[in-house]
């Protein structure tokens, strides 16, 4: 039997006899892995109002937001540590978006550019991904 590379699982072949203590030892490094991570991944969907700021609010303090609409060719970037965003709207791009995060709350504005932009028009469904900081 060889192990993995990074955690050192257990990788059996053909002929390797197979046993719950490894099974369970390697759960325990699984385990372990993933309560060593100091972030978490948040996803959800929204529909748009149509105004110039919005507010979303978190599980946890964001670091990343990320936000998408398909049928608009949007894919938005707020970079909650630095207080800024980037949008990219088919083949044209905005960067310098502010945005201010007050807890796990971050709010967004257009200032003047349009709702399009920062992921906003009214009765448009969009879909977010967010990495949060670990509790």
């Amino acid at each position: 039997m060889t192990k993995t590379t990074n955690y050192q699982l257990n990788h059996w072949a053909k002929p390797d006899r197979v046993m719950m203590d490894d099974f369970n030892a390697d759960n325990a490094k699984i385990d372990a892995a993933l309560a060593a991570r100091n972030c978490r991944f948040y996803t959800t969907s929204y529909t748009g109002d149509g105004e110039l700021t919005k507010t979303w609010t978190f599980p946890a303090k964001p670091i990343l937001i990320v936000l998408t609409c398909p049928t608009q060719w949007l894919l938005a970037v707020i970079n909650a540590r630095e207080g800024h965003g980037w949008g990219q709207l088919g083949g044209n791009s905005v960067t310098g978006l502010p945005c201010t995060v007050d807890g796990n709350s971050v709010t967004w504005s257009a200032e003047n550019n349009s709702q399009s932009w920062m992921g906003n028009n009214k009765d448009t469904q969009y879909g977010m991904f967010a990495i949060l900081e670990a509790e």
